[in-house]
């Protein structure tokens, strides 16, 4: 299912997790009028429907963000997440899941005027949360501070870990399996996007016991899981001499050695950063990998828009599934990203932001939503597929469901592309059109305010081969 989450202002949803039989999804909200950025909680039940909302604004500080923190974590009774401020002070929030209040705020102590502390990601394990941030100084080579704050409350450990001679930026923080392990790029401060990535095991000390390397040209870090046999799956950015990059999974056992490589989408370069803020996780089953984000494609001749995708690779490397989602509305999207996937139930959630390319006063440019796919990618519904009109090569590869429809239907498509679309009333009118540009391509249709009754959906190739669907809008 898939749900826009619409209100005066503008807001992104970046972290969700799923607990028991509720979604939590996190993310930013900006008060136009008064011009402050804050951070809202929101409470779903497993339909996406919204049970409870919260915002936490501090009027003192503004809270306009320099580093979006998408993790979120439960532990007990407590949901944690946090927010980086251009302030310097950042801060973790720790929500109560019994009162759907906020219990207290956590504020990072800074080391330095000169080194505020930016608060990267947050980890959990049966008994503690721990937070991981970096100290950096200013200057062309800084000598870096990664620190990893422990405990229920906060305080209870703080362990720093130096990196001398390293500009470092962690990213991602995993305790389980018996270590504690974070991954980081060390930036090359002489060439631009240049850096390498690095999966790091460190003890109770700060001590680094082990250390995993990509040494090849530039790779910029996005995250990874650890298995109890000790072997590690990471996604990250590569990069060529051009500045043009290309998603990456590779997979590595316990000493350090590549098991598997696998690119993400295919084996192709595009701009620097075409995909980003993936997230990885085990699949339900424990049969392959589930992967999510956003990636840059191209629509028509020379323009590009940001698509949410959701993959999944066997635990093999090879890729069983791959899908792009894109809203379809009458107002030109710049980008549909996704920021974050986490299990549910009955398959995954994932949460992102819509971005509008022309705003007008009943519109914010963004917006947040959320999408629920099963375990083979394809979006919850409790109703059945469109009936074919005409089934030939191009309708075999096209599935359209719900069907009746009382709010969005999906156009999945398969090993095809540039497929123009039109939605017809009974009477032959035309009520919509749009095109799928790119393969294995999720068209999500919005059917609110049309009239109830019959519709038909026709589908045209580039080579003038069509194919139609009866709809029920009720």
């Amino acid at each position: 299912m898939f749900k826009e989450y619409f209100d005066a202002d503008q807001s992104a949803a970046y972290g969700v997790i799923a607990h028991n039989d509720f979604i939590y999804a996190t993310g930013t909200h900006t008060d136009l009028d008064m011009g402050y950025q804050g951070i809202y909680i929101l409470k779903l039940d497993l339909q996406g429907n919204v049970l409870s909302y919260l915002e936490y604004f501090d009027l003192d500080d503004p809270l306009f963000f320099q580093n979006l923190i998408f993790d979120v974590q439960i532990l007990d009774s407590f949901l944690y997440t946090g927010l980086s401020a251009v302030s310097g002070q950042d801060r973790i929030v720790k929500y109560n899941l019994e009162t759907d209040t906020i219990e207290s705020v956590y504020f990072i102590p800074k080391l330095s005027e000169l080194a505020p502390p930016i608060i990267r990601s947050i980890g959990a394990d049966t008994n503690d949360i721990f937070v991981l941030f970096n100290n950096n100084g200013n200057g062309p080579l800084t000598n870096t501070k990664i620190i990893l704050q422990v405990g229920i409350d906060l305080d209870q450990t703080k362990v720093t870990i130096d990196r001398p001679n390293k500009r470092e930026i962690a990213h991602k923080v995993y305790s389980g399996n018996g270590g504690n392990f974070f991954i980081s790029n060390s930036i090359y401060e002489d060439e631009l996007f240049k850096s390498q990535v690095n999966l790091i095991e460190i003890d109770s000390l700060g001590n680094i016991v082990w250390e995993y390397v990509v040494e090849e040209f530039s790779f910029f870090a996005l995250d990874f899981i650890c298995h109890a046999s000790g072997q590690k799956v990471l996604i990250y950015l590569e990069f060529n001499n051009f500045n043009e990059s290309r998603p990456v999974i590779e997979k590595i056992n316990s000493d350090g050695e590549i098991i598997w490589r696998s690119y993400i989408g295919g084996n192709l370069w595009d701009d620097s950063f075409t995909s980003f803020w993936n997230r990885i996780q085990i699949s339900n089953e424990g049969d392959g990998y589930i992967f999510a984000g956003t990636n840059k494609e191209l629509v028509g001749i020379d323009s590009f828009q940001f698509l949410g995708v959701i993959g999944k690779l066997s635990l093999d490397g090879d890729s069983l599934w791959y899908k792009r989602f894109t809203l379809v509305e009458d107002e030109e999207i710049r980008a549909h990203s996704i920021f974050d996937l986490e299990k549910s139930i009955d398959g995954y959630v994932a949460v992102g932001r819509i971005v509008y390319k022309f705003v007008d006063q009943s519109r914010p440019p963004l917006q947040s939503y959320f999408i629920k796919i099963d375990n083979d990618g394809n979006i919850n519904s409790d109703t059945t597929s469109a009936n074919e009109i005409f089934e030939n090569s191009l309708s075999l590869k096209i599935k359209i469901y719900p069907n009746p429809v009382s709010d969005y239907f999906y156009i999945e498509q398969t090993d095809i592309s540039n497929i123009n679309y039109q939605l017809l009333d009974s009477q032959g009118r035309l009520v919509k059109q749009f095109k799928a540009e790119s393969p294995n391509q999720v068209l999500i249709v919005p059917v609110v305010g049309l009239v109830k009754g019959n519709y038909f959906l026709k589908a045209v190739s580039s080579s003038g081969e069509d194919s139609s669907w009866s709809i029920v809008i009720n």
